[in-house]
């Protein structure tokens, strides 16, 4: 219930920790982020935080809510996401297959794929602040706001926002984002910058920082970015 919830939830905010999660019946949503500025987060809009996490979803069959079992299924057995389901004739909202469950915890330990970091990788977050992947994320703005970053990979990346998920517009945001080390230090890098919804391609150069690392800010509207420097052939946006 709650549990499988928080499962889902916490294994979808730290997927650079945690390699597997299991869910048995789980809650469909419940309030995530800063306090005062607290978003709704349902484990089905927000798939592509798993796709370096193997997933495990058991449902009762006849757990009160389990329509919700159901849907979130049908959001992650089309994806990416390494995921198993299980459905168990059971009368109630409860825990079922618990030994089943255990291995599949354990073949996520003997899964040396899940020490690896993702060449490319997607991440929805409602805090202001959050670290994944080596990525440093601070976004300042008022109000509420679900900050993603889509196809994060070392060449390029889509940063936008949301009032809500999973279709609500941009919010007002600021978004530093210094990146892992993923360039080589002291050298000269140039972002470029395309509005999502504009027709102008900015610039601007950079430098890597001692540790290879590169920052950049952005507001809310959405973004496609791309760097050209050692390493990286720019990519030209494609919207």
């Amino acid at each position: 219930s709650m549990g499988g919830f928080m499962s889902l939830w916490l294994s979808a905010r730290y997927p650079d920790l945690i390699g597997s999660a299991s869910s048995f019946n789980p809650g469909p949503e419940f309030y995530a982020g800063d306090k005062g500025s607290r978003m709704l987060w349902r484990p089905k809009d927000h798939v592509a935080n798993h796709t370096h996490t193997m997933v495990r979803l058991i449902h009762a069959s006849g757990d009160y809510i389990g329509q919700y079992h159901e849907e979130t299924r049908d959001a992650y057995a089309p994806s990416d996401v390494d995921f198993e389901y299980r459905r168990d004739e059971y009368h109630r909202h409860w825990a079922t297959s618990i030994g089943e469950t255990f291995a599949f915890h354990m073949r996520a330990f003997g899964n040396s794929a899940l020490d690896n970091v993702p060449v490319e990788w997607s991440h929805d977050d409602p805090y202001h602040q959050f670290h994944v992947w080596g990525y440093d994320v601070e976004a300042k703005g008022p109000g509420k706001a679900m900050v993603s970053l889509e196809n994060v990979s070392q060449c390029s990346m889509r940063v936008s926002t949301r009032q809500w998920s999973p279709d609500g517009p941009a919010a007002e945001r600021s978004i530093a984002i210094r990146t892992a080390p993923l360039y080589t230090a002291g050298k000269n890098y140039v972002l470029l910058d395309h509005e999502i919804g504009g027709t102008a391609t900015a610039r601007k150069d950079l430098i890597a920082d001692s540790y290879g690392r590169l920052s950049f800010t952005v507001d809310g509207a959405g973004h496609q970015v791309s760097f050209d420097g050692p390493g990286c052939g720019a990519e030209p946006p494609v919207l």
